[in-house]
């Protein structure tokens, strides 16, 4: 059965968030490419960025693809996003990742050099690029995609210790800047020194 691209547009504009099985999501996804299905989604997010509430439905989406993420690599094709959009767009494409590495198996690289692109941020500051709101944002996704996942992290030693000591770094900067985020409490727990 091919459906028409209308559909999955409307698909990803209404019934996406009313559907709770992951595996009729996918059902669906299999009448289109992945390109497609790839390209309707960053539509969807980069239409929500324009709205006023875009966090939970970003997020909601991230936990949907996370949750079918061995199809669909999205962070890696997220990644080089992440260096060209708004200042808005980033901060929803940071909700979408928090929720996709709740259960997604993450591209370490890509989680790494998201990591490194906040500790430059962080050390060289440009609100215009980076708030700290948006910093917070991609500090809590780096952080969940680790903590969500540390075996894939510890296969390396070198990456794992890097990343680490990075959001140790992270901690203590939200520790001065957001010290009642969420983000950051969730640092705390984790990375006592």
């Amino acid at each position: 059965m091919v459906t028409s691209d209308r559909e999955l547009k409307a698909f990803f504009e209404d019934t996406i968030f009313d559907i709770d099985d992951e595996n009729a999501i996918d059902t669906f996804f299999n009448n289109y490419s992945d390109r497609k299905v790839i390209q309707c989604l960053f539509d969807k997010l980069k239409s929500l960025s324009t709205e006023r509430y875009s966090g939970e439905p970003s997020w909601l989406l991230g936990e949907i693809f996370g949750g079918i993420s061995n199809k669909y690599s999205v962070d890696t094709q997220l990644f080089p996003l992440l260096n060209t959009c708004t200042l808005v767009e980033k901060q929803v494409y940071f909700n979408y990742l928090s929720g996709y590495f709740g259960s997604a198996e993450p591209d370490v690289e890509i989680v790494v050099k998201i990591a490194e692109d906040i500790a430059y941020i962080i050390a060289n500051p440009d609100d215009l690029k980076w708030d700290r709101e948006t910093i917070a944002l991609g500090i809590e996704a780096v952080s969940l995609a680790y903590l969500n996942k540390k075996q894939l992290f510890h296969v390396d030693k070198i990456i794992a210790n890097k990343l680490i000591q990075m959001l140790k770094v992270f901690k203590a900067y939200l520790s001065n800047f957001l010290p009642e985020s969420q983000v950051y409490q969730l640092l705390l727990r984790n990375f006592h020194e």
